[in-house]
């Protein structure tokens, strides 16, 4: 289960902070996928799971590959590498 909540935590936040680095609204990114504000504002909060059609409207409206939202750092690798 900590698994699935740090993967949603990674994808929520990496989609949020493209999305401010763009200047982009929630309401702008709504628009955009021609999803209500609460739908994309959901998914942004990890409430609501995206589709594959969703990840890929805002990997195309953030400038993204959709494999950016999902790639889980491994931290453990690189303390090995360090050591």
């Amino acid at each position: 289960m900590v698994q699935k909540k740090y993967a949603n935590y990674v994808y929520t936040k990496r989609i949020k902070a493209e999305r401010i680095l763009k200047g982009l609204k929630v309401a702008d990114m709504a628009s955009k996928m021609g999803c209500s504000r609460g739908t994309y504002y959901n998914i942004e909060n990890g409430v609501k799971c995206p589709t594959i059609v969703d990840i890929n409207k805002i990997s195309e409206i953030l400038g993204k590959p959709p494999y950016y939202f999902f790639k889980i750092y491994n931290f453990e690798k690189e303390i090995e590498k360090d050591t």
